[in-house]
């Protein structure tokens, strides 16, 4: 869809970064460590953007094989996988049955902020979680047979791929594993800042910069994408009453008072 062409720039940039990192290690390594941390960062970028606006753009049953192996190899993660994810995110908005929240729920309902740093280095416990609830979803008949057949054979060409890789160059594989699992850390510092955790908040913050928005495709503009999913990235519009913080949702959770709460028209 024509949507979505302006953001494949980040998983192009994404790409050409690894590759040039993979083709610059032996006799250039600090170049190639270089071009690896842009993949990771570009990575982040491609998840939260490009590869979130296929999501909300395209059924599962329009995105041909082919299509999503690619969309598989660029983000690390079979494709349905995330969309399954993420589906359960928009459904429970950082609440304790949302995969990626960003609390923690005790047996009584009350909640404390998760601690950042094991939210960001953990990521991988929350596939754990996700695999598990969708396995009962699957059992129960929520899922379709189809998007299961789908997620299996993802599964199975990441391991392929990654087993080609390390057969191959292991350092080609040792870099792609490192883009992946740094890029998946900075997709949930990125999230972590989207739905900060403070008391008396809403579930999701917004990042207001014109110029911010006009460079990410408004990506900003989260409380207002979580009321209207369904609207693609170049129709959102700030919404002066946004919950909001005072910096990009990438850095936000590293900065104290970054949120700057309701803002009136």
């Amino acid at each position: 869809m024509k949507r979505l062409i302006p953001l494949a720039v980040f998983p192009l940039v994404q790409v050409a970064a690894f590759v040039g990192a993979g083709v610059t290690y032996a006799e250039f390594p600090w170049i190639a460590a270089g071009l690896l941390a842009v993949s990771v960062l570009s990575l982040d970028l491609t998840v939260h953007i490009f590869l979130h606006e296929c999501i909300h753009a395209l059924h599962w049953e329009r995105v041909p094989w082919p299509g999503a192996f690619a969309l598989t190899a660029i983000g690390g993660l079979p494709f349905d996988g995330y969309r399954l994810h993420h589906y359960n995110h928009h459904r429970h908005d950082n609440g304790p049955e949302d995969f990626s929240t960003t609390w923690s729920w005790d047996g009584s309902g009350g909640r404390r902020p998760r601690n950042l740093l094991a939210y960001m280095i953990l990521w991988p416990g929350e596939l754990a979680r996700a695999r598990r609830a969708i396995q009962i979803q699957a059992a129960a008949g929520e899922i379709p047979p189809g998007l299961q057949s789908r997620l299996r054979l993802q599964k199975i060409f990441l391991a392929v791929l990654l087993l080609t890789l390390a057969l191959v160059s292991w350092p080609w594989a040792l870099g792609y594993a490192v883009m992946v699992y740094g890029g998946w850390a900075l997709v949930s510092l990125h999230n972590y800042g989207q739905h900060l955790p403070i008391e008396g908040g809403g579930p999701v913050t917004s990042v207001p910069g014109r110029a911010y928005n006009a460079l990410l495709f408004n990506n900003g503009l989260h409380v207002e994408h979580h009321a209207n999913p369904a609207v693609p990235w170049h129709a959102i519009t700030p919404d002066p009453a946004s919950q909001r913080t005072a910096a990009p949702h990438l850095v936000a959770p590293l900065l104290p008072g970054a949120t700057r709460g309701r803002v009136s028209a």
